[in-house]
């Protein structure tokens, strides 16, 4: 299936953890045929980050490039606006550190090819990150850590090889929006959040192949979304919640071969809803420990799917 893939740090963990998950799957016999619940395809999941190194060498500070370095600290209310049009372009911004900022904005424009955005708003309520990326190899990374009430929004075009990366931890009733669409090969997006009433959105549409979402998130309240729409081949989602009364939802159409994982633990009211239309050779795999727990699969017009629920 996924050959391209390695794991940045907390992926790797994530990935770990969905492997033991996998062995949880009950296997089943099906025409003297052993099946195994869709654990072959799940173990593919351990792959699924590939490129993705958490920018821990941003910009190369090489000549004939352009780089916009940006530091508003123990500030409120201030913007930060950057606009990039060429070719290996920078941009970094950090707003909060310290005792932190509330209410600041920050905005990123860039076109062209293997441009890098970061932003970096800590220890502060209120915050607006802005990313819009169209081109080749981008990569945005946002890290609001520390704060409640925080948006971050990115939007990745008619690219390949296009990577999102955003963290909310340690924070209440948080929005993270991430849109793919009209790329090529290997739109990823990788969304982690910590706290109670936060709230992601995934959408990645009209790609090629290897179209990968991860979403994770730890608490109360919370909600992931996550819509996979006429991409080709391998559409993959995985969705980690643990805590009490979380929902999550995914939609995959038009993409043979894809997979949608969702794990559920703790406490009650736990719902996952998953559709899948047209496609094959798919897989639904959804387990949830806690009582309470719903799950719901739909597979239409489509043959030689995989649907699997563990409840326990």
């Amino acid at each position: 299936m996924k050959l391209q893939l390695t794991a940045l740090a907390a992926a790797v963990a994530l990935s770990v953890s969905a492997a033991s998950w996998a062995n949880q799957v009950p296997d089943y016999n099906h025409e003297g045929v052993e099946k195994t619940g869709g654990k072959n395809a799940l173990d593919n999941l351990g792959t699924i980050r590939q490129g993705m190194d958490g920018f821990t060498s941003f910009g190369d500070g090489t000549a004939n490039v352009r780089q916009s370095d940006i530091n508003q600290n123990n500030q409120t209310n201030s913007t930060a606006n950057v606009l990039q049009g060429g070719t290996e372009q920078y941009s970094d911004i950090i707003q909060g550190g310290g005792t932190g900022g509330t209410e600041n904005e920050a905005y990123v424009n860039q076109g062209g090819n293997l441009n890098e955005s970061r932003i970096q708003q800590i220890n502060g309520d209120y915050n607006d990150a802005d990313v819009d990326q169209y081109g080749q190899q981008d990569r945005s990374f946002i890290d609001q850590r520390n704060g409640n009430h925080n948006n971050a929004i990115v939007e990745q075009r008619g690219g390949t090889n296009n990577e999102s990366e955003i963290y909310q931890r340690n924070g209440n009733e948080n929005y993270a929006k991430v849109e793919q669409k009209n790329n090529t090969d290997r739109s990823d997006s990788y969304i982690w959040q910590d706290g109670y009433n936060n709230k992601s959105e995934v959408t990645q549409l009209n790609n090629s192949s290897f179209s990968d979402s991860i979403i994770r998130q730890t608490g109360s309240y919370n909600k992931a979304y996550v819509d996979q729409q006429l991409n080709s081949l391998e559409t993959w989602s995985f969705i980690e919640q643990r805590g009490e009364d979380n929902i999550a939802n995914v939609t995959q159409r038009d993409a043979d071969e894809s997979a949608s994982y969702i794990f559920q633990s703790g406490y009650d009211g736990h719902k996952a809803t998953v559709i899948q239309t047209t496609e094959m050779g798919s897989l639904s795999m959804i387990r949830q420990n806690g009582s309470a727990a719903s799950a719901s699969h739909t597979q239409t017009n489509g043959s030689g799917n995989t649907a699997s629920t563990y409840q326990w």
